[in-house]
């Protein structure tokens, strides 16, 4: 195969990935002004206590950022910049649509799989390109699950994960558990971030699809 061929091919798996891309886009066309809200206001109390511990000159690498449905522009101005690492080619588009008047840029390497395996070597590429900054993990963990071959969270790959974001300012939301009617979906990240300050909340994505979604930090 072809770089070009390659780098096509990674982009619409990216906008038509299973976890974000078109179909999240249109949920959120519909519901992110109205049935996200009172998650995103939650939210933001959380992310603003987190960014009241960090220097006030701090830049922001969000990992998983899609357009930034669920955070406040506000909140994103709080930093010098915003380093948005998301590989979805609407993203951007839509986030600056979104937030106006931000001093942002875009990152669109891959720094979790290689050939839908998680790869630690690859995320450790992450934390080289952005040494000093705080990180947010944008509703990202809870989705890895539905990205690998396999549809399995390794615990070795969580603990290795965990040890190497260990040493860095860092925060994150994500899915512990779904239900959707009468299916209800374990996303695998109960045992995340142990020991760390967490607590949880209700986002209902969809009339009758609720997340339970975890919010912890790392001061």
């Amino acid at each position: 195969m072809t770089p070009l061929f390659l780098k096509i091919k990674d982009t619409l798996l990216a906008a038509f990935n299973p976890t974000g891309g078109v179909g999240y886009h249109f949920t959120a066309l519909r519901y992110s002004n109205s049935l996200w809200a009172p998650f995103r206001d939650e939210l933001d109390q959380k992310l603003m206590r987190w960014r009241a511990s960090l220097p006030k000159d701090s830049e922001c690498v969000i990992v998983g950022s899609s357009a930034g449905y669920t955070l406040k522009s506000s909140f994103l101005k709080s930093f010098s910049r915003i380093i948005c690492v998301d590989p979805d080619p609407l993203a951007p588009l839509i986030f600056k649509r979104r937030h106006k008047a931000l001093n942002v840029i875009w990152d669109n390497r891959n720094y979790f799989f290689e050939n839908q395996r998680l790869n630690l070597e690859q995320t450790q590429k992450l934390f080289a390109a952005y040494p000093e900054q705080p990180i947010l993990i944008s509703n990202f963990m809870g989705q890895l699950m539905f990205l690998t071959e396999d549809g399995e969270l390794p615990k070795a790959w969580k603990s290795e994960f965990e040890e190497l974001i260990s040493k860095r300012k860092f925060a994150s939301y994500h899915d512990i558990e779904s239900v959707h009617g009468d299916e209800r979906v374990d996303h695998l990240t109960q045992d995340l971030f142990e020991g760390l300050e967490k607590s949880d909340l209700i986002w209902e994505i969809a009339p009758g699809q609720k997340h339970s979604i975890r919010f912890i930090k790392n001061l």
